[in-house]
């Protein structure tokens, strides 16, 4: 049997927006609970997300519990952002909900699968993309920043991080009212620096 030859092509840097859905509560969620169940629950939510999102985002990977997306050139605005992200948010807790209502199973992954939630990484910066035979495979400093990212010190479990980096290569701040409560933190991520971010809390849109 002949062995499987990839060719390897090598693209130029570019800036990009990476823009990371991530589901709260996984970990436990899988380990405490019925494998064949919480993948089918796992699987209907990640669905949901694809199929809500509507800005010109490109998949990367589905990394288990998240969606890594990323869009090289200009960030879109943080109000689009944002609303764009609470639609996502809005829809999978109704998918969630739809999953409870018609699931009378009462295994743990079902009975448990109320407790999950979503978050939202955004970071901006420079991305080398390597053409791997016919997969991209994205690398570099701020790929893994947005990585580092979705383990932070908010004592909360929904909501949407942005990063001073994606906020700063916007033309447009984000608008404290009464649909967002916004608060204001920093990561510090050792050798990849300290991130300054604003996180917009989902808690009410339950």
């Amino acid at each position: 049997m002949a062995e499987e030859t990839f060719s390897f092509k090598k693209e130029e840097s570019s800036n990009a927006l990476i823009y990371f859905p991530d589901i709260s509560g996984f970990t436990k969620f899988v380990n405490h609970t019925e494998i064949n169940h919480s993948q089918l629950i796992i699987v209907e939510l990640l669905e949901t997300i694809i199929k809500t999102l509507t800005l010109p985002f490109t998949i990367s990977e589905i990394e288990g519990d998240a969606i890594l997306y990323y869009k090289f050139g200009d960030p879109p605005a943080i109000d689009d952002l944002i609303k764009e992200s609470k639609n996502i948010f809005i829809k999978f807790h109704d998918k969630l909900g739809q999953i409870l209502k018609h699931n009378h199973c009462t295994c743990g992954a079902c009975s448990e699968s109320h407790r999950l939630s979503l978050k939202f990484i955004v970071h901006f910066g420079i991305i080398n993309k390597i053409k791997i035979g016919n997969y991209n495979k994205l690398f570099g400093r701020d790929l893994i920043i947005a990585h580092r990212l979705l383990k932070n010190s908010i004592n909360k479990k929904e909501y949407i991080l942005l990063s001073e980096n994606y906020t700063n290569a916007t033309l447009s701040s984000i608008i404290a009212d009464d649909t967002n409560e916004i608060i204001e933190g920093t990561e510090d991520l050792g050798d990849l620096d300290i991130i300054k971010y604003k996180a917009v809390l989902l808690g009410a849109y339950r």
